[in-house]
């Protein structure tokens, strides 16, 4: 007898117990046809995203190729033209380093050029002569250190410093600000812990026009407060000339403005991860791969 009848005479409902037949019957059947269906259409799927994803790394390194010639074409015309080494015209070189600041701030340190041409300014001119070339310079440098922190600010954190260098460093305050960064788009999972921060000013080299600045931070881990000196000049740029306090984070001390007149000073201080650095400061290959597997 067979298991059909056998249920109709336990006294069972004979519908339910034909549905219940039918839904063993026709279980594994159907099983064998909708999975193979279901896993064909996941594998399109993932095969598809990753023809997306193929595509758009394609596009985007042949667009950063693109880039990279066009920019290497710029710089070589700009040190041919404006930056020749044996070249004694004032005027051309200040173009040249404006071109330098305005298009290639973050890929190469242009503060050597700005000492050698303030050198060779001093050699070269005197009196308001030599001070107008120097304006000159100053607002070329200020124009690209403020595009770079303006860049930087965006992820990190900025405090401006003014300091009164006619009465001695040791009587200036102690400035102290305790932040913690942001999340940004590019870094999923990491997350910034609060730092505090005090900075004071050590002392002023105005013939060189730089200050030297004490910067001592804490550890969010519990481990010791750490201390470095830091100089910093009028032609020192944010995205070269910076300090690192941890494999993703930096300070930077940026001399925003310095007056022999009035004797004032102003720094901005600027917190940001090394994501956002220049090239000087991209990770070696070894540092991204050991970093694909962290969280």
């Amino acid at each position: 007898m067979s298991s059909l009848d056998e249920s109709e005479e336990g006294g069972g409902d004979p519908r339910e117990s034909r549905r219940r037949w039918l839904v063993k019957t026709l279980a594994m059947p159907a099983a064998i046809c909708i999975v193979p269906l279901l896993f064909e259409l996941f594998a399109h799927a993932h095969d598809e995203r990753e023809n997306q994803f193929r595509l758009y790394t394609e596009l985007l390194s042949k667009r950063e190729e693109a880039d990279m010639a066009v920019r290497q074409g710029i710089f070589d015309k700009v040190f041919d033209k404006y930056l020749p080494p044996d070249s004694n015209d004032i005027d051309t070189r200040l173009v040249g380093l404006e071109l330098m600041a305005a298009n290639f701030h973050e890929s190469v340190d242009i503060s050597p050029l700005f000492w050698q041409l303030d050198r060779q300014v001093s050699r070269q001119r005197d009196g308001a002569a030599r001070q107008a070339v120097l304006e000159e310079l100053e607002r070329i440098a200020r124009m690209g250190k403020a595009r770079q922190v303006e860049g930087l600010e965006i992820a990190g954190r900025k405090l401006e410093l003014s300091y009164d260098l006619a009465v001695p460093p040791e009587t200036l305050p102690k400035v102290s600000c305790d932040w913690r960064l942001p999340g940004v788009p590019g870094e999923s999972g990491v997350k910034h812990k609060e730092r505090h921060f005090d900075v004071e000013l050590v002392r002023a080299d105005l013939p060189g026009r730089r200050l030297q600045l004490h910067l001592s931070y804490t550890d969010p881990d519990g481990g010791k407060t750490r201390q470095a000196v830091i100089w910093t000049g009028l032609y020192d740029f944010p995205l070269m000339n910076f300090t690192r306090i941890s494999d993703r984070e930096r300070v930077a001390m940026v001399l925003t403005d310095l007056d022999p007149t009035s004797m004032s000073a102003t720094v901005t201080l600027v917190y940001y991860p090394s994501s956002r650095s220049g090239t000087k400061d991209k990770p070696y290959i070894d540092d991204v791969i050991s970093r694909l597997g962290q969280p």
